[in-house]
C-alpha cells in the first residue's frame, strides 16, 4: 500500500503566510497604547475635584496627559494652579465652559500686608470671566483723628489705635482712590472680584475677607479645538514634553499633531503596512475568484 504524499496547496501557503505577516503587524492597531489609556483616558481626581480632563494634569495624571501651563499641586485641601510665579487655590473647574473659579494664595493668607502686587494673567492662556470686577484694596492707611466715619475700612495685622489716630489700616474701594482726602495710604493693589462679591462691596454688606476669598472666575485656551478634533478621530489630547510641550493626539498606532489616521484611509492602508499587504497580494492565489476583490480593496 502506498502512501500518497500530501503537497500543500496554494490556499495553505497563503494562510500560512498571512498568518506570519499579521503577526508583524502592531497590536496597537485598534486599541491606544495603555500607558495613555491608563493614564490619559479618563478624567482624574485633584483633592476636592473630580472629573477634570485635559489641558490639566497632576498628581497621579502625568504632564504628558495636559498642557504645560495647566499643572495642579493636588497636595492639602484644594488644588492649587500657578500662573507667571503666582499660586491660586482653585475652587471649581467646569470643562464644559472651560472656565475655573481661583482666589490669589496671598488674599487667603493676608489681604494686606501680604498682597503687594497687582493680579497678573497669562493671556495667552487665561482671562477674566465677563462679569469679573475689581477691587482696589488700600493697605497701610493712616486715618486722623476726626475723620468721617469710613464703612469701607478693615483691620489688617499690625493696625493700631494709637492717640485716636488709626495706624496700618486698610481700605477697600471699588474706584481707584480712597474716596477720603485726608487719609493717607503706603500703597495699593487691585485685585478682581466676582459680580456677587462686588454687589456686596458697593452695599457695605459683606465681609471684606469672605468677599475677597470668594474669589472670581477665569476662562481658559490650551488647544481646544485641536484636543476636540483629536477625540473626535478617536484620539486622546496631550502635549509632547521631549520638546516644545506642543499639542499632540495620542492615537492607536502613533501620535500625530492633531488628529489620528485611519487604518484604512480613502480605499488604501497606511504606507507603514503597505508592505505586508503587497506581500499577501503576492501570495494569494492567482486563480482564485477572490483575488481581483482583494486587489480592490485594498485599491491594487
Amino acid at each position: 500500500m502506498h502512501r500518497r504524499r500530501v503537497f500543500p496547496t496554494s490556499w495553505g501557503i497563503f494562510v500560512a503566510a498571512a498568518a506570519l505577516i499579521v503577526s508583524h503587524i502592531p497590536t496597537s492597531l485598534g486599541v491606544i497604547d495603555e500607558q495613555y489609556t491608563t493614564k490619559c483616558g479618563q478624567n482624574f481626581q485633584c483633592t476636592n475635584l473630580t472629573n477634570i480632563g485635559y489641558p490639566f494634569w497632576g498628581g497621579t495624571r502625568p504632564q504628558y496627559c495636559g498642557h504645560p501651563n495647566f499643572g495642579l499641586n493636588c497636595t492639602g485641601e484644594y488644588p492649587r494652579l500657578t500662573i507667571l510665579s503666582s499660586a491660586y487655590r482653585v475652587f471649581s473647574i467646569d470643562n464644559t465652559t472651560q472656565t475655573l473659579n481661583v482666589v490669589g494664595e496671598e488674599i487667603l493668607r493676608n489681604c494686606c500686608s501680604k498682597y503687594t502686587h497687582n493680579t497678573s494673567l497669562d493671556t495667552a492662556h487665561f482671562h477674566y470671566v465677563f462679569d469679573t470686577k475689581n477691587i482696589t484694596l488700600f493697605y497701610g492707611c493712616r486715618i486722623p483723628h476726626g475723620a468721617p466715619y469710613i464703612p469701607t475700612v478693615f483691620a489688617c495685622y499690625g493696625t493700631t489705635l494709637v492717640n485716636h489716630i488709626v495706624y496700618n489700616a486698610c481700605i477697600y474701594s471699588i474706584s481707584d482712590t480712597t474716596e477720603y482726602s485726608d487719609v493717607t495710604c503706603n500703597n495699593s493693589v487691585i485685585v478682581p472680584i466676582n459680580q456677587e462679591a462686588a454687589r456686596a462691596f458697593a452695599g457695605y454688606v459683606v465681609n471684606a475677607y469672605e468677599g475677597l476669598r470668594s474669589g472670581f472666575g477665569l476662562q481658559w485656551e490650551a488647544n481646544d479645538t485641536n484636543c476636540e478634533r483629536c477625540v473626535q478621530s478617536g484620539g486622546i489630547c496631550g502635549s509632547d514634553t521631549s520638546s516644545s510641550g506642543s499639542f499632540v493626539c495620542y492615537c492607536s498606532d502613533q501620535p500625530y499633531a492633531l488628529t489620528c489616521q485611519p487604518f484604512f484611509k480613502k480605499g488604501r492602508i497606511n504606507l507603514q503596512h503597505s508592505h505586508s499587504i503587497t506581500t499577501l497580494l503576492m501570495l494569494w492565489p492567482r486563480g482564485s475568484t477572490n483575488f481581483r476583490s482583494i486587489e480592490q480593496y485594498f485599491g491594487r
